[in-house]
């Protein structure tokens, strides 16, 4: 199914090479694949046709991370959020960043601010009770998972997750 969904893109990109949603869609089906240097270089031509997209960006900067790019990804999530100082979405990837840095008190703020603009984002969520349990603050970070298990539209394995973390 994602050959068919690559083969579609292929299509529109050969239609129109200067169409941004067709790089960032060819770029999230690679990076699916795991395809990270091709992904990054869908996602960087999306950037350069559409500069002001923060959706475009933030996906950069989120297949950036992946690969380990730091740097990079830091650089992308500044630009987005220069461009959209509240974006829920910039302030998630600016805490997947300093989470994989290893950067954990930073990361939460970043995670906290993210949650501050969007409340029902339940990977957010889910990201900030690990966060919160590797710190050691283990109260807070129950009363996460148990929002989360007990939440009626938590995705199932979002749901599964955060039970597992309760017992």
């Amino acid at each position: 199914e994602t050959e068919r969904a690559l083969a579609e893109e292929e299509a529109a990109l050969g239609i129109d090479a200067r169409h941004a949603e067709a790089h960032d869609l060819r770029g999230g089906l690679l990076a699916g694949r795991g395809r990270l240097d091709e992904a990054i270089g869908e996602l960087r031509a999306a950037v350069e046709i559409a500069p002001d997209n923060v959706a475009f960006r933030v996906g950069l900067a989120r297949v950036l991370v992946t690969a380990r790019r730091f740097d990079d990804a830091g650089s992308e999530i500044q630009r987005a959020l220069a461009l959209q100082p509240d974006s829920p979405d910039a302030h998630a990837a600016a805490g997947a960043l300093l989470l994989a840095r290893g950067q954990l008190e930073p990361a939460l703020t970043a995670l906290q601010r993210a949650l501050a603009r969007r409340p029902d984002d339940d990977d957010v969520r889910l990201d900030l009770a690990g966060i919160l349990e590797r710190l050691g603050r283990r109260a807070e970070a129950q009363r996460e998972y148990a929002r989360l298990a007990a939440g009626s539209h938590t995705p199932a394995g979002i749901r599964r997750a955060a039970q597992e973390r309760l017992r």
